[in-house]
C-alpha cells in the first residue's frame, strides 16, 4: 500500500528565484529540502571545497597526528585494523597510504567477516603483540570496543580510534552515559565534547580529515628540518604531495555514497568534487575497475550500484584484502587481474542473494498469518551466507515496508544483520534488548549482531512488544515535490536539475507529478524485455514517452485487473484505449543522432 503526498512547505519563491536567477521550479525543490535561507541556497547552488569544515574541530585529531608523527621518527611499527566493507576498505587505504608514503613503518589487518567478524578483538591484538607492533589505529571501527583497546593498552599498545559510529551508551532513570575506549586519541564526530559542526559523516572522510591535518603538520616537519640542515628522516622519507590529498578525497567520496551518508552539508561537497577526481583518477586500481565495469563516465548512483558492490563483494564471500591490494596495485595488468576477480566474485554475490532472498519471501509467506502481523520482522534462515544478511534485509524492508533483521548460522554462533526504515532507530531499539545480544552495533537505520539461537525467538517477541510503530509508520509514503503538467517541460529545466546532484540520502532526486495521463501506448522492450515504455498524452495535448523499469508484471497485471485484458490488449496493439494512469516521475533529455527529445522516467504509478 502507498500513499502519495505533496509537500506543501512555503516561501516566496519568485523573489528567490529573481534573487537566485534560477527557476521557480529549483527553488522549490530547495525548500522541499528544509533549504530556505539564501546563503544556503548559494551554497547549494555553487558548492565549494571552501565550505568544507577545518580537520581540526574534531576532537582529538591533532593528538592524533602529533602520536603518528612521533612514531615516525622513532620509526616504530603501525598497524591499521579496518573493516570488511567499503568504508573500512577505503578508509584502511587513506590511512595505510598516507602513512606509508611519509615515509612509516606501517601495514594493515582487515578483519575476516566469518572467522574474526567485525572490528578489532583479542586475536588482533595478540597478533599484534606478538609481530612487535607498537601502535594500533582503528578505521571505522573500535568505537565500541572498550575491552580489547584496554587488553592492548595493558601490554603496552598505543593505540589511537578513527570511528564515525555511534558511541556506545548505558541508560538509567532515562540518563545516558556514553563510554569511550580508553585510547590514546579518538577521533569520532559524535564525541559529546567534539566541536566539528556535521556528525554524519563516513569513516573514508574522517581517514581523509586526520590525512589533511597529518599533511600539513609534515609539511611543517620538513620545512624545520631543512632549516636546521637535518639530512637524515625527513629529506629522504617524506614523499606526499597535494595529489595525494586529492586521490585521498576521491576515495573518501566512494565511501560516503556506499554508507549511504546524507548527501548534505560538506557530504555533497565531498561527492561532487569526489567525482570530479574520480572520473580521472590517479589510482590505479579504481581505473582497473572503472574499465572493467564498463563505465564512461562515473556518476553518484554508479559508486552506489557497481563500484561498491564489486569492492564489497570481495568481504563478503573472501578477503576484503583482495580490494585493498586492488588500490595498491603499482601496474595496469595487475589491476585488471584484481578487478576481473572482484567483479566475478560480486556476480556470485548476486546469484547468493537472489536465492536468499527468494528464501525470505518463502519464509514470510508460509507464516503469512502471523509475520505480516509484526512490525518488525526477524527471519532466521539458517543457510543465509551470513556476509548477504544486511542485502536480504534491505531488500526484504523495500517490499514490506518495516524493519527487518536476517539472522543466519554463523560459525560460532548466529549472526544478523537489520535494516530499518524511516522513523524506527534501529541502534537504540536494540540498545533496549542488548541482554539478548552477544555483540552488537550499527547506525539508525543499519545494524549487525551476534545472538544464540535460543535467544532469536525473544528477540522477534520483545522488539515487537517495545515498539511504537504504528500502522501508519508502515505504510509506504511517497514524497512528490510538485505537481508538474507535462507540457511544462523544457530542455532549460531539465538541465537545471543537474546543480541538485549527486541525488542520495536527503537529497532525493526530484519527484513530479502529473494525474490522469491517457495512455497511447505500452511497449515491452529491452534486451531482457524488462522495460515499459509508453506514449503518454497529458489534458492538454501534450504527448511524450514514459519509462517504467520497475516490475513489469506488476504494473501490466494492475492495468489489466482495473481496465479489463481487452483494454490492456488495445494499449499493447496502440489501438485506442480506456487506459490512463497517474504517475510519480522524473525528467530527463533523450539525446539521439544530435537531436535532443524528452522524455520521463517513472517510479511509481495509480
Amino acid at each position: 500500500m502507498e500513499k502519495w503526498f505533496i509537500k506543501d512547505k512555503l516561501a516566496d519563491f519568485a523573489a528567490l528565484s529573481k534573487t537566485l536567477g534560477v527557476s521557480e521550479v529549483l527553488v522549490r525543490l530547495m525548500v522541499n529540502r528544509g533549504i530556505t535561507t539564501l546563503e544556503e541556497m548559494r551554497k547549494y547552488i555553487y558548492p565549494d571545497k571552501g565550505n568544507m569544515h577545518s580537520p581540526y574541530l574534531m576532537k582529538d585529531i591533532k593528538k592524533a597526528v602529533e602520536i603518528v608523527e612521533e612514531k615516525l621518527l622513532k620509526k616504530v611499527h603501525i598497524r591499521i585494523v579496518g573493516d570488511y566493507d567499503v568504508d573500512g576498505v577505503i578508509s584502511t587505504f587513506i590511512l595505510y597510504s598516507a602513512i606509508k608514503r611519509a615515509g612509516g613503518w606501517v601495514d594493515y589487518e582487515i578483519p575476516d567477516r566469518v572467522e574474526d567478524g567485525y572490528g578489532i578483538n583479542i586475536s588482533i591484538v595478540w597478533d599484534a603483540i606478538n609481530d612487535g607492533v607498537d601502535t594500533l589505529i582503528t578505521c571505522d571501527n573500535g568505537i565500541a570496543a572498550i575491552e580489547q583497546i584496554e587488553f592492548a593498552k595493558a601490554n603496552g599498545l598505543t593505540v589511537l580510534v578513527l570511528d564515525h559510529h555511534n558511541i556506545v551508551f548505558d541508560e538509567k532513570d532515562g540518563i545516558r552515559h556514553y563510554k569511550l575506549p580508553n585510547a590514546d586519541a579518538v577521533v569520532n564526530p559524535h564525541q559529546q565534547e567534539c566541536e566539528y559542526p556535521f556528525e554524519d559523516i563516513c569513516a573514508g572522510q574522517v581517514a581523509y580529515k586526520f590525512a589533511v591535518a597529518f599533511y600539513e603538520s609534515l609539511y611543517e616537519l620538513k620545512a624545520k628540518m631543512i632549516s636546521q640542515g637535518d639530512k637524515d628522516y625527513g629529506l629522504n622519507a617524506i614523499n606526499i604531495n597535494e595529489k595525494d590529498l586529492e586521490e585521498y578525497l576521491g576515495m573518501a567520496a566512494i565511501a560516503t555514497i556506499c554508507d549511504v551518508m546524507p548527501l548534505v552539508n560538506e557530504n555533497r561537497v565531498f561527492v561532487r568534487e569526489g567525482l570530479k577526481i574520480i572520473n580521472a583518477s590517479p589510482n590505479i586500481g579504481l581505473r582497473a575497475l572503472i574499465n572493467i565495469c564498463d563505465l564512461d563516465e562515473v556518476k553518484a548512483h554508479h559508486l552506489g550500484y557497481v563500484i561498491g558492490p564489486c569492492i564489497n563483494a570481495s568481504g563478503r564471500l573472501e578477503s576484503a584484502k583482495k580490494a585493498m591490494e586492488l588500490f595498491l596495485s603499482k601496474d595496469y595488468e595487475t589491476a585488471l587481474i584484481y578487478a576481473q576477480e572482484l567483479k566475478s566474485i560480486n556476480e556470485a554475490r548476486k546469484e547468493l542473494t537472489a536465492r536468499a532472498v527468494e528464501e525470505a519471501e518463502l519464509v514470510i509467506d508460509k507464516k503469512e498469518d502471523k509475520m505480516p502481523k509484526d512490525k518488525v520482522l526477524v527471519l532466521f534462515l539458517r543457510e543465509c551466507h551470513e556476509s548477504i544478511a544486511g542485502i536480504v534485509a534491505g531488500r526484504i524492508k523495500e517490499r514490506y515496508n518495516r524493519p527487518v533483521f536476517v539472522i543466519t548460522q554463523g560459525k560460532d554462533m548466529c549472526k544478523g544483520s537489520g535494516r530499518s526504515i524511516e522513523g524506527y532507530n534501529m541502534y537504540e531499539e536494540m540498545t533496549k534488548v542488548r541482554h539478548l545480544f552477544e555483540k552488537y552495533g550499527g547506525h539508525p537505520l543499519a545494524a549487525g549482531l551476534s545472538i544464540k539461537e535460543e535467544n532469536i525467538a525473544k528477540l522477534k517477541s520483545e522488539l515487537n512488544k517495545n515498539t511504537t510503530l504504528n500502522e501508519e509508520d508502515l505504510v509506504n509514503r511517497c514524497s512528490i515535490d510538485i505537481m508538474l503538467p507535462i507540457s511544462l517541460l523544457n530542455l532549460k529545466i531539465i538541465e537545471e536539475l543537474d546543480i541538485m546532484q549527486p541525488f542520495g540520502k536527503d537529497n532525493d532526486k526530484p519527484a513530479f507529478v502529473e494525474k490522469d495521463l491517457s495512455v497511447i501506448r505500452i511497449s515491452v522492450i529491452g534486451k531482457n524485455n524488462n522495460v515499459v515504455k509508453m506514449k503518454l498524452r497529458n489534458q492538454y495535448g501534450t504527448m511524450l514517452d514514459g519509462m517504467y523499469f520497475g516490475a513489469i508484471d506488476g504494473i501490466l497485471e494492475y492495468i489489466e485487473k482495473k481496465y479489463g485484458a481487452e483494454e490492456l490488449d488495445k494499449a499493447l496493439k496502440g489501438l485506442t484505449n480506456e487506459v490512463s494512469l497517474s504517475v510519480i516521475y522524473y525528467p530527463q533529455i533523450n539525446e539521439y543522432m544530435g537531436n535532443k527529445s524528452i522524455n520521463i522516467v517513472i517510479s511509481h504509478y495509480r
